[in-house]
């Protein structure tokens, strides 16, 4: 079947199109929306606001792991101890240290299950990837500040190992989602990927579509390939 909105043949299991994401199938009517913003600044919006949020979590991220690695260093806090505490100041610090990275990695993949398909509907799927692998990074987190814990407070062999299995058990689960995710969305990526791969400058009075990519001729006013308008609407 072929896209009502850009003609591009589609496979007839598919629910959206593979070239501009548009629905396939029935078309139901939807009442018609004010026109304030234009779809090209709403989605340049939305991906500046991603890159900054991730740019963000990044920088905190290494400053945390910065002060963690500064704090262990100093030689006075090694050899603080708190009276009557079995739990030594280093792990306490890294257990914080920690539980910060943990609950920030969380917001933020929060923040980017909102966000990505948004900012990139065409990949939207590959958002739901990286969070599971986000849930992976915090399972990992989570076994480096529960270890000391546990032999600080001599639980055991026992404990260590059936945390160790649980977590095992949850990291593959969430492996296994993010592998089947990709797989069944990979071979309709790669057309948009070998695009971008293969996609020239304009030429002479050629007019470029920031929705997908595709060179249309001077005098176009929408998008050949995905029917997005080209040019700012006049008021």
């Amino acid at each position: 079947m072929n896209c009502p909105n850009c003609n591009t043949p589609n496979d007839p299991a598919n629910q959206f199109c593979v070239n501009c994401g548009k629905p396939l199938g029935e078309q139901t009517s939807t009442p018609a929306q004010p026109p304030t913003v234009q779809p090209q600044a709403i989605a340049r919006s939305v991906t500046e606001l991603l890159q900054i949020l991730t740019i963000r979590m990044l920088v905190i991220l290494l400053g945390l792991w910065l002060l963690r690695a500064v704090l262990n260093w100093l030689p006075f806090i090694k050899e603080l101890r708190i009276p009557n505490s079995p739990v030594p100041i280093p792990t306490i610090i890294n257990t914080l240290i920690y539980l910060i990275i943990i609950a920030w990695l969380v917001s933020y993949s929060r923040t980017l299950w909102v966000l990505w398909p948004q900012a990139l509907p065409r990949y939207r799927e590959a958002g739901s990837f990286l969070v599971m692998l986000i849930y992976i990074i915090i399972l990992v987190i989570f076994y480096y500040a529960a270890r000391p814990l546990i032999s600080v407070f001599d639980l055991g062999s026992e404990v260590l190992t059936i945390l160790q299995v649980v977590l095992f058990v949850i990291a593959l689960v969430l492996l296994l989602y993010a592998i089947v995710v990709v797989y069944q969305r990979l071979p309709f990526w790669l057309p948009s990927l070998r695009q971008s791969a293969v996609f020239r400058a304009p030429t002479g009075n050629e007019v470029a579509c920031l929705n997908c990519g595709t060179l249309n001729n001077a005098g176009a006013t929408f998008c050949s390939s995905c029917g997005q308008p080209l040019t700012k609407a006049k008021t």
